[in-house]
């Protein structure tokens, strides 16, 4: 049976600025992203169909700015080697 996730990544800071941060992954093959319920606080979160791959970019993060987060969704249907 189809089975839908919802990834949550979270950057904290309190040492430094970063700036030009990116976080990505691949997704492996049979995992989909469903394009629906993508949420950032900062940033902007993009998947690249060819080479599926996630990727959350921001510019800037401030240390006055202590957590940020990114979450999406993705499905697979498990295999009976799964279970």
């Amino acid at each position: 049976e189809k089975t839908v996730y919802r990834i949550y990544w979270t950057v904290k800071n309190s040492l430094h600025e970063l700036t030009n941060m990116s976080v990505s992954t691949l997704l492996p093959p049979g995992v989909k992203w469903t394009g629906t319920s993508r949420e950032v606080t900062a940033g902007s979160l993009d998947f690249d169909e060819t080479g599926r791959k996630a990727t959350w970019r921001l510019n800037r993060l401030p240390t006055s700015v202590p957590e940020i987060t990114a979450s999406f969704e993705v499905e697979l249907t498990p295999g009976a080697e799964d279970i």
